[in-house]
């Protein structure tokens, strides 16, 4: 279903349960569309609906990586008061109300839905030097939440780290492209989906890992791990219209916590074998500031350099 028949649709639901002049059903309308517009989302169906019900806790948490990722987004196009009023969030739940009595039309399952949820050609990210602020995330605490939701956690968290994730890689891909001026295939190489790399981005014969830091800390594989520790890669962290850092894999601040995180495995297997710690997330604090370099300002040698140093 195209996003004008369904959101006509989903207005004519409101004008009937909020009425048509308090303006209500129309803010609803409009939250709804530039929602669809912000995830990159051109037609309705199954992995629409479980792409937006996905993200509902994450547009809630104000202190997230989702929130504050869209909220950006928002304000670039003079819409922040969508998401900071609360009308994307009402919105969602009315759609709720919407789909129980105006269901989608039956389509068969995509049994790869969550990909097909987070398509990467409708992930856009466009570097923007004069919007970045340069100002590094540190870590907020963090406290768990055991909630009981509606929708799988499992499903939710993978949408959002692959979205993320490879919304910070094509912010990067573009200040590679459009502020350095690198020429793609030559001087660059994207290779996240290469099974011959494991790893993001090859740009003047080294190994790139991007990472989304919004929310002030990221998450390593064993695989990266590896990499690092062999010298075969560096990290770039992303805050999308914040900042791009380099992070070189000799830095100590990293072997510390690769170390930490080595031990913290190390004690779990000897002492909760039922326990598999496959997900640490590392935290920032103020050790890291003096070994990353801030790079969304500099030109392509010396950008060169900085990688050759």
């Amino acid at each position: 279903m195209t996003i004008n028949e369904f959101v006509r649709n989903f207005r004519a639901f409101c004008d009937n349960k909020y009425g048509t002049q308090n303006g209500t059903a129309a803010s609803y309308a409009n939250a709804l569309r530039y929602l669809l517009a912000y995830l990159h989302i051109d037609q309705v169906n199954e992995s629409t609906i479980l792409t937006i019900k996905s993200i509902e806790p994450d547009i809630r948490d104000k202190s997230g990586i989702f929130y504050g990722d869209m909220l950006s987004s928002f304000e670039y196009n003079g819409r922040a008061s969508y998401v900071e009023k609360g009308f994307v969030k009402a919105a969602i739940r009315s759609l709720r109300e919407f789909l129980s009595v105006s269901p989608l039309p039956p389509a068969s399952i995509n049994d790869d839905i969550i990909v097909e949820a987070v398509k990467d050609s409708n992930i856009i990210a466009l570097f923007k030097p004069d919007k970045t602020k340069q100002k590094f995330p540190l870590s907020r605490p963090i406290e768990h939440s055991y909630d009981i939701r509606q929708i799988n956690g499992t499903a939710k968290d993978s949408i959002k780290r692959i979205y993320s994730g490879r919304k910070a890689e094509k912010y990067f891909i573009s200040y590679l492209k459009d502020y350095l001026g690198l020429k793609p295939g030559i001087e660059f190489i994207d290779v996240s989906n290469s099974k011959d790399y494991g790893y993001d981005i090859r740009v003047f014969e080294y190994g790139i890992e991007v990472k989304n830091i919004k929310s002030g800390g990221f998450y390593l594989t064993d695989n990266e791990i590896a990499r690092l520790l062999c010298s075969q890669t560096h990290l770039v962290f992303v805050d999308i219209d914040n900042g791009i850092w380099l992070l070189k894999n000799n830095s100590r601040w990293l072997k510390k916590v690769i170390e930490n995180i080595k031990s913290v495995r190390q004690y779990c297997c000897a002492n909760y074998d039922l326990l598999d710690l496959t997900d640490i997330r590392i935290n920032f604090d103020l050790e890291i500031i003096s070994e990353i370099t801030e790079i969304s300002q500099i030109g392509k040698t010396q950008f060169e350099d900085l990688l050759n140093g």
